[in-house]
């Protein structure tokens, strides 16, 4: 027997469909938090859409090709999630 849901479910394929929904859905709500200086530094889900749209810009405005391999080295931080999800979205 198939179990079912009371809610409202939404067809998430990508880290590109996920991204977009969320900002979509929680636009004000904390997606990532970094501790700098011992205070945390929050990022909602708006802004961090926002950020790495324009680090997608700045790939294509290097004229990175799609099919070229980028290397991503770095701490566990926003900035490294940023460029990350702008790479593969």
């Amino acid at each position: 027997m198939k179990k079912t849901t009371s809610f409202r479910t939404y067809p998430i394929r990508t880290l590109h469909d996920l991204l977009w929904e969320a900002s979509s859905r929680y636009r004000e709500r904390v997606a990532v938090a970094s501790k700098i200086g011992g205070f945390y530094r929050k990022t909602s889900y708006f802004k961090l859409q926002e950020t790495v749209v324009e680090v997608m810009a700045a790939l294509k405005a290097i004229e990175k090709k799609d099919e070229e391999p980028i290397g991503l080295l770095g701490e566990n931080c926003t900035e490294w999630a940023v460029v990350y999800l702008a790479i593969v979205c």
